[in-house]
């Protein structure tokens, strides 16, 4: 019975060990890619926070996702944004890579990779 105790707590542990390094979500992947995309502009050293200068981000969908450290992942999303220069053609869909990295608790887009 003691036994089987410890097999069962062995277990539990390691499966709470690999929940923590785990990859990303889709929710955690388009958390982070649309904080990315909305970042305001920055001209000659000046951010531009008016809102008419902003990435519009209507979707982002994880399509796979590769490890590349214990908390680094690099991940193919695809992205359905309106870009503020390009307004009137609509929105833009295309597949891009993004870098994640996981901090605290949450993941951070490095850089979008076309």
């Amino acid at each position: 019975m003691r036994i089987i105790k410890i097999i069962l707590s062995a277990v539990v542990l390691l499966s709470l060990i690999s929940c923590m390094d785990s990859e990303p979500s889709d929710a955690g992947v388009a958390k982070a890619v649309t904080a990315y995309l909305t970042k305001p502009p920055v001209i000659f050293g000046i951010p531009m926070n008016d809102p008419a200068m902003l990435n519009e981000v209507h979707s982002v969908k994880k399509l796979s996702c590769s490890q590349l450290g214990s908390k680094e992942y690099t991940c193919l999303v695809q992205i359905s944004m309106t870009n503020p220069v390009l307004r009137s053609f609509g929105p833009i869909n295309q597949t891009s890579r993004v870098h994640l990295v996981k901090q605290d608790s949450e993941w951070l887009a490095l850089n979008l990779i076309e």
